[in-house]
């Protein structure tokens, strides 16, 4: 096992890839992603699209909510990461042929293909909630977490309240990617009857709400001109919020994705001075996480230009198609300008600029895919001087 990681860790990019997708294929592999663990950081700026099975699907929704496990304390809003395994087993058990089924629906598909995620994902999470209400703690909890069945009971019943409300909030994600604007007054209906369909979970409800929609700060205001009310409930859930941004923008980037990066830098924007969630006593807090998330942004922007997008579009031996690295240049958009908010638009401008011109320049591969890369990323103007670049260099 030492032996193969330290074989990962020196690993290209591409052969790394290869060995993701092949740990994802596995019918079991809690024991291979051990193998990961040097190389977790880099694949968070690589951004992969990864082959979905029951269990990632599962935990799809929680993702906001999920904690290390040595950050977790008993009554947190998070979820112990080393809960999902026993969890994810008790579902799979409670389901029985469905579990069968939807791995077998979820065969060629993967994390970026969104509208096929809420397509299944709206028959697995009524369902897996169920489970979680009707059957009993797994035999593995208390070896899987070091926790006493106690603390399964809260933690199922967050699981549970999340995973039934899962399918408004991915329909409502949709909506939103498609420019459908959903207003203050429907985040508003949808949190009061979600918290009073499952009042043990109104906090965990409420923070992945604010997660998923940063925009609905305001709908837990009497009115978009005052801020969210005072009370120990909304400050226990924005307190958990900013420790998450804490810990994104601290030395563990494990976690580290464009997603969170982008859900993160628009949330704060809300809790800064003249957001709606903005408390004169949290002024020096706001600041630094503020500076401390705009520099983990643009280095992860960098990093993942770099990597992900600018090595296999100019890559004359690059067997990927440049129209599927599309997702990925407006991916980097969305960081782009969830980061700008925060600071540093000066910088992303020129990383933008001179990758999207590169992308556009290079003399091999579809002209027309690279042009599209490069107007994504940066800009129709950029696009049209690297191929005047390239038509002046041959």
């Amino acid at each position: 096992m030492q032996a193969l990681r330290r074989a990962l860790a020196k690993a290209g990019d591409g052969q790394l890839a290869v060995v993701v997708g092949i740990v994802d294929r596995l019918d079991s592999r809690w024991n291979a992603w051990n193998l990961l663990a040097p190389v977790r950081q880099r694949l968070a700026t690589m951004d992969l699209p990864r082959q979905l099975r029951l269990g990632r699907l599962l935990f799809l929704p929680l993702e906001p909510l999920l904690v290390p496990a040595r950050e977790w304390r008993r009554g947190d809003i998070g979820v112990p990461r080393t809960a999902l395994v026993p969890l994810i087993r008790q579902i799979e058990r409670g389901l029985g042929p469905m579990a069968q089924q939807i791995n077998a629906r979820l065969e060629g598909t993967t994390t970026d293909q969104t509208e096929a995620v809420h397509r299944v994902g709206s028959a697995l999470w009524p369902a897996a909630a169920q489970v979680l209400q009707r059957t009993p703690i797994s035999e593995e909890w208390a070896s899987a977490t070091g926790l006493p069945p106690s603390d399964h009971t809260h933690i199922a019943g967050c699981v549970a309240a999340i995973l039934s409300e899962a399918v408004w909030l991915g329909a409502a994600a949709l909506r939103g990617a498609e420019g459908e604007k959903i207003d203050d007054a429907e985040f508003r209906a949808w949190q009061e009857a979600a918290t009073a369909r499952h009042p043990e979970a109104a906090q965990p409800l409420t923070a992945t709400l604010l997660t998923r929609f940063p925009r609905a700060v305001r709908a837990l205001a009497s009115t978009p001109s005052q801020t969210i009310p005072e009370s120990p409930g909304i400050e226990q859930i924005i307190d958990f919020l900013l420790a998450r941004m804490d810990s994104v923008s601290g030395p563990d980037k494990t976690a580290c994705t464009n997603r969170t990066l982008q859900r993160h830098a628009a949330l704060l924007v809300q809790f800064l001075p003249g957001g709606p969630g903005f408390r004169i006593s949290r002024r020096a807090q706001l600041e630094q996480l503020r500076r401390q998330l705009a520099e983990t942004c643009v280095s992860h922007y960098a990093e993942s230009l770099s990597r992900a997008l600018l090595a296999p579009a100019v890559a004359e031996s690059n067997k990927r198609p440049l129209a599927s690295l599309e997702s990925v240049a407006r991916d980097l958009r969305r960081l782009e300008i969830a980061g700008r908010r925060l600071g540093n638009g000066e910088v992303y401008e020129r990383l933008a600029r001179l990758a999207g011109q590169e992308i556009a320049a290079t003399p091999h591969g579809n002209t027309v895919a690279r042009a599209r890369l490069a107007e994504i990323l940066a800009g129709p103007e950029t696009a049209l001087a690297g191929l005047a670049a390239q038509r002046a260099a041959t």
